[in-house]
């Protein structure tokens, strides 16, 4: 009886012919162009078969519809937050570099009134 795909132990993947292999099995005898086919048609079966198990074990791993709507929402939550606190981490530099600039020209006000005063002074005195 023939081994049923679950009983296979290696791993297989899927062969390419090059033209000249094609053109070879083509001027043999067609059983032999027969059990490339039926192999190469079984070994399709066994790699789409894996794949899709693989990708139903992962779905099945993500949870529910709603889970996953769930996730998303709190991720999309987590993403809008940071934006908010990005925002405002901007105006606090903005506005920081704001106050320096303001207290920067009001010493430099204050210097030069205080040196206008001495001239003045200096001058009257």
């Amino acid at each position: 009886m023939p081994k049923h795909e679950s009983e296979y132990s290696e791993d297989y993947s899927l062969k390419v012919y090059s033209p000249d292999e094609i053109e070879f099995f083509m001027q043999g005898d067609r059983r032999e162009i027969d059990r490339l086919l039926l192999h190469g048609i079984n070994n399709l079966a066994i790699v789409l078969v894996k794949h899709a198990k693989d990708e139903e074990r992962m779905f099945r791993g993500l949870g529910t519809a709603e889970e996953v709507k769930i996730r998303s929402e709190w991720v999309d939550a987590q993403i809008k937050a940071q934006g908010l606190r990005n925002n405002m981490m901007t105006k606090v530099a903005e506005s920081s570099v704001t106050w320096a600039v303001i207290i920067f020209l009001g010493f430099t006000l204050k210097a030069i009134v205080e040196y206008a005063y001495t001239l003045i002074r200096a001058k009257v005195g």
